[in-house]
């Protein structure tokens, strides 16, 4: 003699009957409900833009663009997925955002300063590394421009 199982829907006096292996857990909306979070672009803005910042104050001219502009890319990453729930450090990745736009502003400030206290210096330079004609000639130019701008 066959017999069919119970439907869920088949229960006694103490409800309706859950399947052998337990209630089936509903599906995860987002990848926070299900423990991953992709944190790792906000932590990266928050290094690059410390490092940025860092650099600015340093006056370390590459280090300071290319972080800096890795620490906008990744702050407006890293704040999209906050956006969107896959992230959970929202905030850090407005403070590498934030980091980033400081550091390349300091740099910007502390360039046109430079390029405005000594402009006859670089004017001077310019002129004397146009009229070189060999490799010599254009370092004694460099050596002069250090002189004059007391490196």
């Amino acid at each position: 003699m066959s017999t069919t199982p119970p439907s869920p829907s088949d229960g006694d006096q103490n409800g309706p009957v859950e399947p052998a292996n337990g209630p089936v857990p509903p599906l995860a909306s987002s990848p926070l409900e299900s423990g991953e979070a992709r944190n790792g672009t906000g932590v990266a803005a928050l290094v690059c833009g410390g490092l940025a910042a860092l650099f600015s104050i340093w006056f370390f001219p590459l280090g300071v663009l290319v972080l800096g502009a890795a620490a906008v890319v990744l702050g407006i990453m890293g704040l999209r997925r906050a956006k969107r729930g896959e992230a959970t450090n929202k905030s850090q990745a407005a403070a590498g955002l934030a980091l980033g736009i400081v550091g390349m502003v300091i740099f910007g400030a502390r360039t046109a300063a430079f390029v405005s206290q000594h402009r006859e210096e670089l004017t001077s330079f310019n002129e004397c590394v146009q009229a070189a004609s060999s490799d010599e000639e254009r370092e004694q130019c460099q050596r002069r421009f250090e002189e004059e701008i007391g490196r």
